[in-house]
């Protein structure tokens, strides 16, 4: 059986993304929105802290959280939705073989045109081949 992600703060933040009528159902939230607005300006600030410092005390306390705010027993149910999640955005993304030559190019572009990755050098690219 795989391993448990950890409880971290990309877990709350899985949290916080989800909808208004799942926290509602779940969480018995009568409003969502103060509750996401109240979490991400009081306690994930804390988390993120301490997710350098602790890891294991940050997974304690989100545990605690989330027995508090879901109850003891959704637990489980929300770490498979993570994972579940999470195994989604990994399809998005493919790795794929490049020579050291087309790495050069793509790090000058990025460099060039102050770009953040190389999908977006090669999104840049293909605007630029567009034009032509």
């Amino acid at each position: 059986m795989p391993k448990a992600l950890p409880l971290d703060c990309q877990f709350v933040q899985f949290l916080l993304t989800r909808s208004d009528p799942f926290l509602v159902r779940y969480a018995s939230l009568s409003q969502p929105q103060q509750w996401r607005r109240r979490v991400e300006e009081q306690q994930l600030p804390h988390w993120q802290e301490l997710e350098f410092h602790d890891p294991e005390m940050l997974s304690q306390q989100i545990q605690q959280f989330v027995e508090l705010t879901f109850g003891a027993g959704r637990l489980p149910m929300l770490r498979r939705r993570y994972a579940t999640e999470r195994h989604r955005q990994g399809k998005q993304t493919r790795s794929v073989e490049l020579s050291n030559e087309l790495v050069e190019r793509l790090e000058k572009i990025k460099a060039s045109q102050g770009l953040p990755s190389f999908t977006a050098a090669i999104e840049w690219l293909e605007a630029q081949t567009a034009v032509r």
